[in-house]
């Protein structure tokens, strides 16, 4: 399954429907390559993927354990 984990809605719904047993955090935006000119604004938009896309996964996961 693939959706959005800035999209709140979606990844509720997506998570909800998957029924899981467990929901494991592994949602990262590392940059492929280390290239010092890029690397620190892949880094910003890794922190921004954790910031904003963390708390909709608990909340997703929360609600797939209640069955919502």
């Amino acid at each position: 399954m693939v959706v959005d984990a800035l999209d709140g809605d979606a990844l509720r719904a997506a998570v909800i429907s998957a029924r899981p047993e467990i929901v494991i955090h592994q949602l990262t935006d590392l940059p492929a390559t280390r290239d010092p000119a890029t690397y620190p604004a892949a880094l910003a938009g890794n922190a921004r993927l954790r910031i904003l896309a963390t708390p909709n996964l608990v909340v997703a996961a929360r609600a797939a354990a209640r069955g919502a």
